[in-house]
Parts: structure tokens; C-alpha cells; sequence
């Protein structure tokens, strides 16, 4: 392969490396933001002044706080998993154990994996196998060898294409991927290459890319799954949590640079006078204006009494801290998580409405990403039945994650609930209207399993 062609990227990467990895750097914190360009050099500062302002730099990494609140309300609950016999499968679990071949178990995993998506907007999943399906069962068995689970974050995943089947439906055809080694791994349909791109030498580079290791493997499909944050209108490139929080991230960053820069140079001011030339020794005298003490003629200012000068750092800090409030307050705002800081942010309580708007608007996006979240979950299960040989038992497995996020609210409800059925027992058609209720809240995605309940409870007729 020649090494162009190996190192081509999708149009898609080369549109949004530079916004991933800012995204990452308002994650990681103020010295990632500050390699990142954050923070500017002024005209008139020096080079010295710039670099210390950059290490002393400090921000309050309201990214990483959004990021962590929607994935602890996201993981509050567990999933509710049908595996089937799956669950009682050996290999199975020693893959939920250590899904990764690093130790990392498959929920720890998840949770990982889906607070990068949150922070990129998606990342890939490769289910792949040692040796590629080339082991018999027994063997595998015998040897401990099951099938596992490579993240990949968007900036490793350099090109992908998707081809029709005869039904029309858009299929993944092939995926290329960097591997923390150097080396580009391109999985296929029904073929896998890992190509060493051509090394640098006397100033060209090698036109062709070395082919490492390659071979079919059984599958007959791509064993990449997308796990998804928030579906955006470009395939496969999801929506970010922290997009537009990340640049006010960014932005209170500067704007403590500069109240840092404030009250260091009035505890340290600098003195500004015209430069005059020398006199006849080589000496030249400057008379000094302001002073720590300012004496008046009392001849002048009759009746004047002592006082202290205001400093002058006092408002413009104010302004900074003033202009820094609004902006947290905006950030948890768009994140639809105001309610949670009605009142350490803005300093004033929200109204009942407001606040069970914004929780009903934050419940709407953990929704959409427990149901990303939840797909992606099923479909790398797919994958290892698959590489198992046991594709056909996908259908049996049962994947479910809470779609309701207000905890306070539903034990208030099946607390009320609770109650109307001790007043009102002697009624079985409210008895049975009480406890569907509240099985349509603990069970939101119950189905058939809803139906049965409701014919389970039907009362009595008389």
C-alpha cells in the first residue's frame, strides 16, 4: 500500500481534529489549555511575563465538572442484562473480569469509555480475538482465550466507508485505526492488515508503507461498534457535552490570567516615567510622584482630614469575578444542570417550575445517552457471540438502562403511592391502577413484561 494512501483521513477527522482536541484539553485542565493556545501573549508584554503568566496560569474546570455530573447520574442505576446462558458461560466470565486484557472489568469499562464519549462526542470499540477466529473452541477453552474490547478515541480513528447491502442498508465496510505502537490496523469485512507507515529517511519519505501481519478472519463484518454520545446530523460523529462549554472554559481562564496579572502588579507596581538624557556625570535625577504617603499643605486643604485611597485593583477584579460568575452560570445553563446549582451559581433560588424544567430537559439528554449507551452495549455483545460462533443467540440477549434520572422524584411518587393503597384498600380496581403505576415507573421499558403485569392484576369480576 502506497503511504499516502495509508495515512489518508476521512473528511470528517480532518474537520474535527482540532475541535476534539480542544474539547480534551478543556477536560484534562488549565495547563492542557494552556498548550493548547488558551492563553495569548499581549502586545506590550514581555517574552519572560508571558511564560510565567502561562505556568502560573489556574482555571476551574467547569468541563471535567459537567462531564462527571452527567456520567454519575448516567451509571446511578444499573442495567437490567438478560444474558441468557451466556451468564453462566466461563469465557464470558472471565471477559466481564477483564474485558480489555488489562484487567479493566466490562462495566468499569463502559463507564470509562462512555465519559470520553462525552467529551469527544463518540469513540470506537473494536471486539477483536487473539489470533482471529484461528483457535478451535476447545482450544480456546483450554487456554483461556476469549474475544475482547480495544477502545479507540476519535483522533486514533483515521478513515472508515460504508457500502450498500442488496436491502440498501449502509453497512461499515472497512475502518482504519492507529495503534499506540505507530502501526495502522485496517479491519475489513473479511480481511484485517496491520501496515508500519514508511519511515523518514535523508529528508524523503518511502513511497510504499510496510505490510507487518495480515489475514482473514470469519466474521464476514466489521467488529467496530460506535458508541455514540448525542447522535448529531453527520454519521458517526457524535455530539460533544462540553462543545460550547469548553471555550467559556477557556474564556474564565483568560480572564483569571488577567486578574492575576491585576493584583500582582499592585502589590508590585511598575514605575512608568519619560526617558530624559543623562546629565554632564552621566547621572540623571527623577523626581518620584506617587508615594506611600501623600502629604497635603494645610494651608490649602483647611478642615481636610486622613483617608486611605482606594486601591486600584478593586474594580477591575470585581468586574473579572462579576463577568466569571455569569459565565459558570451559562455553562450549567446550556448543560440543562442549573437546577442543580440554582443557588450557589446565580446566588438566587429558582422557582419550582424552572427548576423541574431544566431537570425534565436534563432528563431528556441522559435519556438519549443511557439508549446510545445501551445500543453500543448490546452490539459488542453481538460481536462476541459472534467470534464465538455463536451468532444466532444474539436475539435472546437483553439489554436495559434506566431512562428515568429523577430519583427524588420517583421514591416521592411510589411513597405516594404506597400510601393511596393503605387508605384505599378496600378498592381492587384502585389497587390495581396503584401498582400498574408504579410498575410503569420502576419498570419504563417493561413491555410485554408490562402487559403481563397488567393482565396479572386485572381485578375480579363480580
Amino acid at each position: 500500500m502506497k503511504n499516502d494512501e495509508l495515512l489518508k483521513t476521512h473528511a470528517e477527522y480532518g474537520a474535527m481534529l482540532e475541535r476534539w482536541r480542544f474539547w480534551m484539553a478543556a477536560y484534562e485542565g488549565a495547563s492542557a489549555l494552556v498548550a493548547a493556545g488558551a492563553l495569548t501573549r499581549h502586545p506590550r508584554e514581555d517574552a519572560q511575563s508571558y511564560r510565567d503568566r502561562c505556568n502560573e496560569a489556574v482555571g476551574f474546570n467547569y468541563s471535567r465538572s459537567i462531564v462527571h455530573l452527567f456520567g454519575n447520574y448516567l451509571f446511578e442505576k444499573p442495567p437490567m442484562r438478560d444474558l441468557g446462558g451466556l451468564a453462566e458461560d466461563s469465557l464470558w466470565q472471565a471477559f466481564e473480569a477483564d474485558c480489555d486484557l488489562f484487567g479493566s472489568d466490562f462495566a468499569a469499562f463502559l463507564v470509562e469509555q462512555q465519559k470520553y464519549a462525552s467529551v469527544y462526542g463518540h469513540v470506537g470499540v473494536l471486539v477483536d480475538t487473539p489470533g482471529r477466529g484461528a483457535m478451535t473452541r476447545k482450544e480456546e477453552r483450554e487456554h483461556g482465550v476469549y474475544p475482547y474490547v480495544a477502545a479507540y478515541h476519535p483522533e486514533a480513528i483515521l478513515d472508515w466507508a460504508y457500502e450498500r447491502e442488496e436491502g440498501g442498508r449502509p453497512r461499515l465496510a472497512w475502518v482504519k485505526l492507529l495503534e499506540e505502537d505507530g502501526t495502522v490496523l485496517v479491519y475489513g469485512r473479511e480481511r484485517w492488515e496491520r501496515w508500519r507507515p514508511a519511515e523518514t529517511r535523508a529528508g524523503a519519505v518511502a513511497a510504499d508503507a510496510e505490510l507487518v501481519s495480515g489475514g482473514e478472519h470469519p466474521l464476514g463484518q466489521v467488529p467496530f461498534v460506535w458508541l455514540m454520545n448525542i447522535r448529531g446530523r453527520r454519521r458517526n460523529i457524535g455530539v460533544s457535552d462540553i462543545a460550547d462549554i469548553a471555550l467559556l472554559d477557556a474564556s474564565i481562564l483568560r480572564d483569571l490570567s488577567l486578574g492575576s496579572e491585576v493584583i500582582k502588579n499592585s502589590a508590585f507596581p511598575m514605575f512608568r516615567t519619560p526617558k530624559q538624557p543623562p546629565d554632564a556625570s552621566g547621572e540623571r535625577e527623577v523626581e518620584v510622584g506617587p508615594r506611600a504617603v501623600l502629604e497635603w499643605d494645610p494651608e490649602y486643604e483647611n478642615g481636610a482630614k486622613q483617608d486611605w485611597l482606594e486601591a486600584a485593583a478593586r474594580e477591575p477584579i470585581e468586574a473579572i469575578l462579576l463577568w466569571t460568575s455569569k459565565k459558570a452560570e451559562e455553562i450549567y445553563r446550556m448543560a440543562n444542570a442549573g437546577g442543580l446549582n440554582a443557588t450557589q451559581v446565580s446566588g438566587e433560588a429558582k422557582s419550582g417550575v424552572a427548576l423541574r424544567q431544566e431537570f425534565q430537559l436534563l432528563n431528556t439528554v441522559l435519556a438519549a445517552k443511557a439508549n446510545n449507551l445501551e445500543e453500543a452495549e448490546r452490539a459488542i455483545i453481538g460481536l462476541w457471540l459472534a467470534w464465538q460462533g455463536r451468532g444466532g443467540e444474539v436475539g435472546r440477549i437483553s439489554v436495559e438502562r434506566p431512562r428515568n434520572f429523577s430519583v427524588e422524584d420517583l421514591a416521592a411518587d411510589l411513597e405516594n403511592a404506597a400510601r393511596g393503597a393503605e387508605l384505599i384498600a378496600e378498592s381492587p380496581t384502585f389497587q390495581a391502577e396503584i401498582k400498574m403505576l408504579m410498575a410503569k415507573r420502576l419498570l419504563p421499558k417493561g413491555g410485554a413484561v408490562l402487559e403481563r403485569i397488567r393482565t396479572e392484576l386485572q381485578p375480579p369480576t363480580e
